[in-house]
């Protein structure tokens, strides 16, 4: 229409789709990982391992978040089934590092750090080795980075390390 093109045509531009398909079809990787593991996870109960595997390949969040917007939330959920996995095989202490690893990519794994290490072990002695090993991997990655985030225009620094929270309204 006068040399202006709809939206429609637009969003079915066959550049667009393979600009978008290239861009997230690689955490189908990371999505059939995470079903992997869930299988391997309940296999012994056949029935419940192909309710948890059809629940999480047609999860409609997992589809809207991962391939409709875009988000690698997949990537740090990995390590966390991973640890979930470990853990359930007694070994507690690669379950930490690997909550280490998702907290590289997204910083919510941290979360499930202290709950993970009070089941996981008993004597102290345990504990701090268990706490240690889920936060170097966090600080190794960040530490070359800090003063980046520290003199940055935005506010994450200033939230960041103040364990302050941006919820969004301003």
């Amino acid at each position: 229409v006068n040399g202006t093109s709809s939206i429609g045509t637009l969003l079915s531009a066959p550049e667009i789709f393979c600009t978008l398909w290239s861009l997230k079809f690689w955490y189908i990787f990371f999505d059939l990982g995470i079903a992997y593991l869930l299988w391997r996870m309940f296999r012994i109960d056949r029935n419940k391992a192909r309710i948890v595997l059809i629940f999480w390949l047609f999860n409609p969040i997992i589809i809207y978040n991962a391939y409709l917007r875009g988000q690698f939330d997949v990537i740090p959920l990995l390590f966390i089934v991973l640890t979930l996995y470990l853990a359930k095989q007694e070994h507690p202490a690669w379950a930490a590092f690997f909550i280490g690893i998702a907290a590289c990519f997204k910083i919510y794994p941290l979360l499930f750090l202290i709950p993970a290490v009070l089941i996981l072990s008993r004597a102290w002695r345990e504990r701090v080795k268990l706490i240690l090993l889920g936060t170097v991997p966090y600080l190794v990655f960040l530490l070359p980075r800090l003063d980046e985030y520290l003199h940055t225009t935005s506010g994450f620094g200033d939230w960041f390390f103040k364990v302050g929270y941006d919820i969004g309204f301003g």
